[in-house]
């Protein structure tokens, strides 16, 4: 039970060591102060099952289980603030605060209950051995006393609870929002995959502002608006999709009655799978999936061979013009993700460069976090979208 705390509390310390110096969020060092702290430790190191009484064992484990759930969001609320995403991170460690807050309620009634029970040992042992209407009378006030302190900390927890919902319904919003706006971001790509923006003109731009419209609910905090208007982009693109598909799928067939053409693309389905490697109005595309740890411009040891494949290609046909595009998953402010792209694109360009290929044959381009082609509610998704795609342009 310690021990994730343990761990939480080092990665706050090392988060504040080394990020720069930039201060925590009030919120977020008011639940990280509480997560070291002394009532941390007794919330902690209770053993639920070696107490007998069922109605103080049942406190004790509410007292855990909010204990448990906030240090869940304590260290989710770290993450956002490593991701410099300082509004999440608030948000977050306002959940972490109201658990941890609802942790020691129950556990304040659980000491209550315990000394109540303490004192009903104690008025039956003076019952027994004097009968004294004095002291049984001192008893049964401690005990009024008592119950009237459990009684006003559980409404304390009704309370407690609401706000909870609250905030959690909050964060449910936002969250449905966000993912909204990325499948349509995802939408966009493809229909621009399909050159939408040329068969499908006017409906394309119909999608991109509703896009755009569902982009500034967002930001300004509209998030059941933004979450409505992302939906409608995504029906709108799905439909220029369709209006754009069979002039894309003729312009494909006729690309690949080209030799070449269609040499490329079945190579790169070969060694990169059909997931990775597909036709669109401008080439043969390549996805090299999780390249980059997040927030790094430093190809991964682990998946230098996927550059190494795509090397091997540019190769085999050097006479194709190549674009090398770089992304980055959402976390992090846009601006940064931007130039964070453009840096990643740059890297596997050096890369490329400096194993023999010519410079005149390479292009550059960095799409920031606009051009996801993972969902981000997973891991392996965010991950994935730390990529690069290389496109064999089409002559």
């Amino acid at each position: 039970m310690n021990a994730p705390r343990i761990l939480i509390a080092c990665a706050a310390c090392v988060l504040v060591a080394c990020g720069g110096g930039r201060p925590m969020p009030d919120e977020l060092q008011r639940l990280d102060d509480l997560h070291r702290g002394g009532l941390a430790d007794n919330i902690a190191s209770v053993v639920v099952e070696d107490i007998e009484d069922p109605a103080v064992q049942e406190l004790r484990a509410s007292a855990l289980d909010n204990y448990e759930s906030s240090e869940v969001y304590h260290e989710y609320a770290i993450d956002a603030f490593d991701s410099r995403k300082d509004d999440n991170a608030v948000l977050l460690a306002r959940v972490g605060l109201i658990y941890f807050n609802a942790a020691e309620n129950y556990h304040r009634s659980a000491e209550a209950r315990e000394r109540l029970n303490l004192a009903n040992r104690s008025f039956e042992d003076q019952r027994r051995r004097r009968n004294e209407y004095s002291e049984r009378l001192d008893t049964e006030t401690e005990l009024i006393r008592l119950l009237t302190t459990v009684q006003a900390l559980f409404e304390q927890n009704e309370e407690l609870r609401r706000q909870l919902a609250t905030v959690e319904q909050e964060v449910r919003t936002e969250s449905r929002a966000l993912y909204a706006i990325q499948e349509a971001r995802i939408q966009q790509r493809q229909a621009e995959g399909m050159r939408a923006d040329e068969v499908a003109a006017g409906s394309f731009d119909t999608a991109t502002a509703t896009l755009a419209r569902a982009q500034g609910l967002f930001d300004d905090g509209e998030f059941d608006m933004a979450y409505q208007a992302a939906l409608e982009a995504v029906e709108q693109y799905g439909r220029v999709i369709a209006e754009a598909e069979p002039q894309f799928l003729e312009d494909r067939d006729r690309l690949m009655r080209d030799d070449q053409n269609r040499a490329i693309f079945e190579e790169a389905v070969r060694v990169f799978g059909d997931e990775a490697a597909f036709i669109d109005a401008r080439g043969v595309v390549i996805v090299l999936p999780a390249l980059f740890d997040r927030g790094g411009d430093e190809i991964r040891d682990s998946r230098v061979y996927l550059v190494d494949e795509a090397l091997r290609l540019l190769r085999d046909y050097s006479n194709r013009e190549v674009l090398v595009e770089g992304h980055t998953q959402s976390s992090g402010g846009s601006e940064d993700n931007t130039n964070l792209s453009q840096a990643r694109a740059d890297v596997v360009q050096d890369y490329l460069l400096e194993r023999g290929i010519r410079a005149s044959r390479l292009t550059t381009a960095g799409f920031g976090e606009d051009a996801p082609r993972y969902d981000e509610r997973d891991a392996e998704g965010r991950r994935n979208n730390d990529r690069v795609e290389i496109v064999f342009l089409f002559e």
